[in-house]
Parts: C-alpha cells; structure tokens; sequence
C-alpha cells in the first residue's frame, strides 16, 4: 500500500487496477467521515505568546538553579581540594606502623628480626605448601612434622 502511495506523489505510472481499488477505499462511507470530520476543524492562526511566554519562564528556571549551582560550587570544590590535598599530605607524610616494634638500628639482631619478619608475612600470604627459594637454593627442605624443641624456638 505504500509503495503504491509513493507511486502517485511521484506522479509514476501505477498499475490501473490498484489505482482504481485505490479510488474505491477512498470513496467508502468511513473515509467520506473523515474527510467531513477534517474539513469542519477550525483553521487557526498559529500563534507563537505561548511558546514566548514558556521560554520566558524557562529563563528564570533556569537562572535559579545556575545561581544555587554557583553557590554550591563556590563552597564545595574548594572543600573537595582540600579533602583531597589532606588525604594524599596523610598518605604520604604520616608513617605506617605495621604493628610489628620497628628496629632502627642496622645490627644483627635488626637483620635477623627483619628476615623473620619477612618470612613470617610470606608463610601467612603463601601458605606451608610452598617452600621458598632460599631453601631450594641450598638444598634442604625442613620435613614438615619436624618437632621444634624449647630451645629452638628461644633461638629466634
């Protein structure tokens, strides 16, 4: 049906049999309804106060909110600045206690108390299944049900 309208506002050459099917759909009592229904709406000036006045409004709206945005910005992005600012002074500038007595000297008790440290963080983030790297490297693997005496784990 379409393409037989696009046909005759192009002004082509239409099949006359669907030209005069055509003709009588548009002569049924329902269409001569509508047309009459068409032809009795009043014809207006279109006139455009309304769309003057809804801009006008829109105007002032808009106005409103763009004064209270201003407002709100003018105190929050510097407080947000500043938040930010703080946050990274803090991260940075304050030192981390891990909960762990840090030694300052560099002796031997520190160095030792820094490996034990360290192991003992790895052993908790991997876990007893692995061995690590140092043990390979020499060779010996401690048996996993070695029993520890007293006086072993007063040495650490």
């Amino acid at each position: 049906m379409f393409s037989f309208m696009k046909k005759m506002q192009n002004r082509e050459i239409v099949d006359p049999i669907k030209e005069a099917n055509f003709d009588l759909a548009l002569n049924e009592k329902g269409q001569q309804f509508v047309a009459q229904a068409v032809k009795q709406i009043p014809v207006e000036d279109v006139s455009l106060a309304w769309r003057s006045q809804l801009n006008e409004k829109l105007l002032q709206e808009s106005a409103k909110v763009s004064s209270t945005r201003k407002r709100i910005n003018f105190v929050w992005r510097p407080m947000a600045g500043v938040a930010v600012g703080a946050a990274l002074a803090f991260a940075l500038i304050v030192p981390r206690n891990d909960g762990v007595g840090s030694i300052q000297s560099y002796s031997v008790e520190a160095s030792l108390m820094q490996a034990h440290i360290s192991a003992d963080r790895s052993h908790e983030l991997i876990g007893s299944a692995i061995v690590s790297a140092d043990n390979q490297s020499n060779g010996f693997v401690m048996p996993a049900n070695y029993e520890w005496q007293e006086t072993d784990l007063g040495a650490l």
